[in-house]
């Protein structure tokens, strides 16, 4: 089992910068990559939808590519704490 990330010891690794409550009115400290990890080239499609539970909220729809799907796979495998 990957052991979760810890911010603070990982975050020179990940190349991100972490920011703290109230410097962008969140709760959380939230976790930001320096450079981007997804890029329009990856991405086949893109498209504004609407859930069919609830209350018909709008969300995005992405279809990317495989190499594309792979990255997204992997940048969202993490359990942060």
């Amino acid at each position: 089992m990957q052991q979760p990330l810890n911010l603070r010891r990982d975050r020179s690794r990940l190349r991100a910068e972490i920011f703290r409550e109230g410097e962008r009115g969140g709760r959380e400290p939230l976790l930001i990559a320096k450079e981007a990890s997804l890029t329009g080239d990856l991405l086949v499609n893109a498209k504004t939808e609407f859930s069919s539970r609830g209350f018909g909220e709008p969300y995005v729809s992405l279809t990317f590519n495989p190499k594309g799907a792979q990255l997204f796979r992997e940048s969202h495998r993490y359990e942060c704490r």
